[in-house]
């Protein structure tokens, strides 16, 4: 590196001017050496830059933002990017589950409302029938409500819409035809309700059998009398089960 002293107006021994240009030397050599390590560090970001660039080809810069975007919104979708998959089937197990229990909440008021109607109208049923057969059967008008209320707890129910009175073993209780009917088992309450019937049994009486006898066979269809079946079972069943086998009644 050369340096001109005379132009420079100094004066100089030759050991001065050689200390001059040795420290001269060595802030340039320095100065070289930092602009070169700052260029090859620029260099080498300008490489890391290159090679980010090259892995986001092809990738739209704003369908990224959005996408980050819903990761950050979405739920679901953050716990998919953390790689917890078990938390997120946890939560939709659980979510599911909430949905269920509404939905067979929602079922089981339903059909329990839908068991009250039927039931509303079963009773509906059993009334207006004990209603109608109360009239055949000479109840007193004050015991109609009476007779309905007993009916209902006494075992009647309404299949496929028929009256059937079952007894305390679940059996269909029978009448003269069949099923007993609503004024048949209205009849059978005659001994044991005797203030629903204001009329007294005789001839000409609902429900009397004129020319009958005491003999008669209550278990026979042309004489058949659930109250004295009653009474027979009660104070002689070894005849009861007599007229019961000659009326082929098991």
């Amino acid at each position: 590196m050369m340096i001109d002293f005379d132009a420079l107006g100094l004066d100089l021994n030759d050991e001065q001017r050689q200390k001059i240009l040795d420290a001269a030397k060595a802030a340039h050599e320095s100065d070289v050496a930092g602009l070169k390590a700052k260029r090859d560090e620029l260099l080498d970001a300008q490489r890391k830059l290159k090679d980010d660039i090259k892995r986001f080809e092809g990738i739209d810069p704003e369908r990224a933002r959005k996408l980050e975007q819903m990761l950050a919104e979405n739920e679901e979708a953050k716990l998919i990017a953390d790689g917890k998959i078990d938390e997120l089937v946890n939560k939709r197990l659980s979510r599911e589950q909430a949905t269920w229990q509404s939905q067979l909440e929602a079922k089981d008021a339903e059909a329990q409302q839908y068991r009250q109607q039927v039931e509303a109208l079963q009773g509906m049923t059993i009334k207006s029938g004990i209603a109608a057969a109360a009239h055949k059967a000479g109840l007193a008008p004050t015991a109609v409500e009476d007779a309905q209320l007993i009916a209902q707890h006494s075992g009647w129910t309404v299949e496929d819409g028929v009256p059937v009175l079952r007894n305390s073993q679940g059996e269909v209780v029978r009448g003269k035809e069949g099923p007993i009917r609503f004024d048949e088992w209205l009849e059978s309450q005659r001994e044991t309700r005797p203030h629903w019937f204001p009329t007294p049994k005789g001839s000409g009486a609902p429900g009397s059998k004129s020319g009958g006898s005491s003999n008669d066979n209550p278990w026979k269809k042309d004489s058949f009398n659930l109250t004295r079946q009653g009474q027979l079972l009660r104070s002689d069943p070894q005849l009861a089960e007599r007229l019961k086998a000659e009326a082929g009644v098991n």
